[in-house]
């Protein structure tokens, strides 16, 4: 009685799967993204950094009308590590030098998202995104790598799909994690 049970969800299952390929199941996403929205996630850094904002760029294969499976890369923007010192020479004069370093954080994380709104103009939906972030920061001369745990829960997103075939999108998020509270991108569905 199982094996019978369990063929036929089987079946059930990938007959849904496979009625649903009327849509595009590529996607390629660029976003700007700042956590003005909730400032104390990112109190350290925005301290000892100056972060401002990321830009990130994201892909997603879609096996149903309603999720996703990709990979995001951010790259958090930051003030450079500025370093100045003055070098005195035998004869009494000196002088000033000065020193920037890039500061940045990049990110690679897979990320998955659940659609609850799907028609043809737009689509709403959450996320959930966790990966690794690494960090290079300098104290004078020397360079520094660290890695963190990368989060980001996407509470509400939505898409807006534009052009004769509707694949270009422009959209916004509200979530809450290291990539921001509030996110805008485009793309495109291929």
């Amino acid at each position: 009685m199982k094996k019978p049970l369990i063929l036929l969800i089987t079946l059930l299952f990938f007959s849904a799967l496979s009625a649903q390929k009327n849509f595009k199941q590529h996607e390629i996403k660029f976003a700007y993204g700042t956590s003005w929205l909730f400032p104390n996630l990112l109190s350290d850094w925005q301290a000892d950094y100056g972060l401002h904002g990321n830009f990130s760029v994201a892909y997603f294969y879609r096996p149903v009308k309603w999720l996703w499976a990709g990979v995001n890369s951010v790259n958090f923007i930051a003030n450079p590590d500025k370093f100045s010192w003055r070098e005195y020479y035998p004869n009494g004069s000196y002088r000033d030098f000065m020193k920037k370093y890039p500061a940045y954080c990049l990110v690679l994380a897979p990320e998955v998202r659940f659609s609850f709104v799907n028609t043809e103009y737009m689509t709403m939906y959450g996320a959930f995104s966790a990966g690794v972030a690494f960090e290079r920061w300098h104290s004078q001369n020397t360079a520094h790598w660290d890695n963190y745990l990368y989060y980001q829960i996407t509470l509400f997103g939505c898409n807006f799909y534009l052009g004769e075939n509707k694949m270009f999108f422009i959209g916004c998020e509200a979530g809450i994690g290291f990539k921001g509270g509030l996110n805008a991108h485009f793309g495109i569905k291929l």
